[in-house]
């Protein structure tokens, strides 16, 4: 093992919660983007929202699509995901993190198939979700800091 500690959620061992406990806190608590972002890549861009956003209905249709546009891709709502170019991937898996409810964000390399443009509307897009949802996030980055204004830096 190459690592060492404990991961707690509100005071207890994640190892102590049921699998329908941390699928509960999946769901309202934890919102998560992983480096490989892992969407369906056969469902569209609008349809990896919906897929999550069936499971808290946070945000109506309409939302959905209006943050896609907003995001530049409205073209892309209906284009399947495994067509979609990795930076248009990335955005969709960002905001598919952002459409539930959360206390804590977690992004892996969020941004390393953002240009400059799309690495501030979603920085824009974090800082306003997470002040929304009373949120903190965590972002493990090989780049810059991009801006963000974390409580601490942890250099490794």
């Amino acid at each position: 093992m190459d690592y060492e500690g404990k991961v707690l959620v509100d005071g207890n061992s994640w190892t102590e919660y049921s699998i329908d406990q941390v699928s509960d806190i999946r769901r309202d608590k934890l919102a998560y983007l992983p480096q490989d972002i892992r969407l369906f890549p056969k469902l569209s861009a609008l349809e990896n929202l919906q897929i999550k956003n069936n499971l808290t209905r946070q945000r109506s249709e309409e939302e959905l699509i209006e943050l896609l546009s907003n995001f530049g891709l409205e073209k892309q709502i209906k284009q399947s995901a495994g067509t979609l170019s990795l930076g248009q991937q990335q955005r969709v898996g960002l905001l598919r993190a952002l459409i539930q409810p959360f206390e804590l964000l977690l992004l892996d390399e969020p941004f390393s198939h953002l240009d400059q443009n799309n690495i501030e509307l979603a920085i824009q897009l974090i800082h306003k979700t997470c002040n929304e949802n009373n949120a903190g996030y965590i972002i493990s980055s090989l780049g810059s800091d991009y801006g963000l204004s974390p409580d601490k830096t942890i250099l490794l």
